[in-house]
């Protein structure tokens, strides 16, 4: 009885609904597995169609196209095991399953039993959680399929499939499945990023290798298979004394982590003769003598930071979900209003990097074949002339705005090579102004219209914008943070135009954190930008009045208001166990009345505001701190405002 056997782990950058790209994608991560000597492949959650099919999974349309993939996928597997995600209808219900394949057969159809329901996870409304010991038989591509809690056993060892959130739970499906003989466990996932999760999978791998005593194999999505959520890619094979993972956040369609482990130690405290399981399905197949390896694809040495990870990460993955946003949508680069301020520096910062990591993982000419859409793309043979071609900068200055702000965008557009035009809007700011003077009869002036002149300035940045994101077939990207959207500290149809919002999942404080750590350190491989001083020394402001406007004046230091917002939005305090929580802190230099007013500020203004948030630009879902309401964080458009909760924190006695 052979004890040794070839894992690998599967990270496959999808496309939601793409059947033709998706079936090509994992006949090339099969191909390699096996060229590698794999024997036991993974592929993560949902790989035939995708995670994020949406509504979608409701059509019985979705399933028969996952089936055909299927099908065709299945001569593939001779010789080895295969693991593929796809949604399966049964008793007019919708499950979420995996496809277990063994020598070109389907022996075996697993669902998955705890569904993710929370934040950006709506597997509820698409897919029934199957009971656990349920088993059924299923005409399945000509054969009749048994489905549900299964184990399988191959030459005396035996597999448990637990998909996603089944490992995630404190009852965990796994400790089930090793209750009843299970060896190893092969968990395929779409678990979305998110800053710092990987300390939460790492816990998982662990239970699995030192308390449960198995080996254990995982296989997550990889990169922007629809839209806001990313996948990293995590890769993971491990055993008690072993424990190995790939790289993360990379640009590649494929990445296969493979190793060969002595199953011996688990197999010799855990004899298949101690269970009698009914539910396992048994075959005949035969592991093919092999030693143990190593894997040959390592992790990257940024991985294994630790006070900078944060940085990194935020790096590459809105790089990743960039490059995939553009591609899979087949446009031709970005446009971007870049003001001088840090908001819009970050977003062309962050379309840098995105061709900077693009061309390390593929090369200029992998570039080139992955955009050939764009017909100039072939006539770019250098990363300038890649950056010149795919962002493009624009400054359109009124009066207001200083000669600071001007120099800033310049030095930034210069450094990153990107095409840069300028142009003035005061006249058709006046234009505009002069037309609706003369429409109501009424001079507009500064003391009693500052919002409408303030508004009409950034308004009027808008339709330019679009044309030329129009006419270079471009996204226009929005420069927005989740501190402005938080307290709605910007322009509708002005500084909020554009089809996607790059840093709209991060806060004001990490986009001037982040941006001083580029102009000194920058991710790993990559040369600090230092042309970036000239933002960095500015401070935030609109430049939309006649007289100085900085942001923190006009509403509170932004450190404050973050962790306001994380008191209110994230721990659902109210304004009065607000204060409580922050009155006294270490981290806060203010009078307990100058807390209490940016606490009083804070709550109006996030009550009145939700009807921007509702219309913001999709944004990348990057940390738990969302408040994008169509996936992660809702409030009613229109409230009681915190009116009496707000009464209480006005009324209490600062002396007492």
């Amino acid at each position: 009885m052979p004890a040794v056997v070839h894992f690998a782990a599967c990270a496959v950058n999808q496309t939601a609904l793409d059947w033709e790209g998706n079936e090509t994608r994992l006949l090339r991560a099969l191909s390699e597995a096996r060229s590698k000597g794999a024997t036991v492949i993974v592929t993560p959650e949902l790989s035939i169609c995708g995670y994020g099919c949406e509504d979608a999974y409701l059509s019985k349309n979705t399933m028969k196209e996952s089936l055909n993939v299927l099908d065709a996928l299945l001569p593939y597997t001779t010789g080895c095991m295969a693991l593929f995600g796809l949604p399966l209808w049964v008793e007019n219900r919708c499950y979420n399953v995996m496809a277990v394949c063994l020598d070109g057969k389907l022996i075996g159809i697993v669902p998955k039993q705890h569904l993710a329901g929370d934040g950006v996870h709506y597997e509820p409304r698409w897919f029934a959680a199957w009971p656990r010991d349920h088993i059924t038989v299923l005409p399945i591509l000509g054969s009749q399929v048994p489905c549900g809690d299964l184990l399988f056993e191959c030459d005396h060892i035996r597999f448990g499939v637990e998909i996603c959130r089944d490992a995630w739970v404190g009852d965990r499906t796994g400790k089930h499945l090793v209750a009843r003989g299970a060896h190893v466990l092969l968990n395929p996932t779409g678990s979305h990023f998110g800053f710092g999760k990987i300390d939460q999978r790492e816990r998982i791998a662990d239970e699995s290798i030192n308390e449960l005593n198995v080996a254990y194999v995982y296989a997550n999505q990889s990169g922007n298979d629809a839209g806001k959520i990313l996948f990293d890619g995590d890769t993971r094979i491990a055993a008690p004394g072993l424990f190995y993972h790939g790289p993360r956040l990379k640009m590649g369609s494929i990445q296969v982590l493979d190793a060969a482990i002595d199953l011996m130690p688990i197999l010799s405290v855990r004899p298949l003769e101690r269970f009698n399981d009914p539910n396992t399905v048994v075959t005949n197949f035969t592991w093919p003598d092999c030693a143990p390896c190593e894997p040959s694809l390592l992790p990257e040495a940024w991985q294994e930071l630790g006070e900078e990870r944060k940085e990194e990460e935020f790096s590459r993955a809105v790089a990743l979900g960039l490059f995939d946003y553009m591609r899979k949508s087949r446009s031709a680069g970005f446009v971007i209003n870049l003001s001088g301020g840090a908001d819009s520096a970050a977003c062309a910062v962050l379309v840098k990097l995105m061709i900077l990591f693009s061309v390390e993982q593929y090369g200029i000419e992998g570039v080139q074949e992955r955009l050939s859409y764009i017909k100039e793309i072939h006539s770019c043979q250098t990363i300038p002339d890649l950056t010149k071609r795919l962002l493009c900068c624009i400054y359109q200055g009124t009066i207001y705005n200083s000669d600071l702000t001007l120099a800033a965008a310049k030095k930034t557009a210069a450094g990153l090579e990107a095409t840069f035009y300028e142009w003035p809007i005061q006249e058709m700011v006046d234009t505009y102004c002069r037309v609706v003077e003369q429409a109501i009869d009424e001079k507009l002036d500064w003391e009693q219209h500052d919002l409408a002149l303030q508004n009409v300035q950034a308004r009027v940045r808008g339709p330019a914008a679009w044309l030329v994101a129009n006419v270079r077939g471009a996204i226009l990207l929005s420069t927005g943070n989740r501190s402005e959207a938080a307290v709605g500290y910007t322009t509708m149809d002005g500084d909020t135009c554009g089809g996607l919002s790059p840093i709209g999942g991060v806060d004001k404080v990490f986009v001037l954190q982040w941006l001083r750590w580029m102009e000194t350190k920058a991710p790993d491989g990559i040369e600090p930008m230092t042309f970036l001083s000239e933002v960095n020394s500015l401070q935030p402001s609109a430049e939309l009045r006649p007289q100085a406007q900085l942001d923190e004046d006009e509403l509170m230091p932004y450190i404050i208001m973050s962790m306001i917002e994380d008191c209110a939005i994230r721990m659902k305090l109210s304004p009065l166990q607000t204060y409580n929580q922050l009155v006294g802190s270490e981290d806060i230099d203010l009078p307990p009345s100058t807390l209490k007013a940016h606490i009083i500020r804070f709550y109006e203004l996030w009550s009145r505001n939700q009807w921007k948030r509702e219309r913001y630009a999709p944004a990348f879902h990057l940390d738990d701190k969302s408040l994008d309401p169509k996936s992660w964080c809702r409030f009613p458009v229109l409230s009681g405002g915190f009116a009496r909760e707000l009464e209480k924190l006005k009324k209490i006695n600062l002396s007492a």
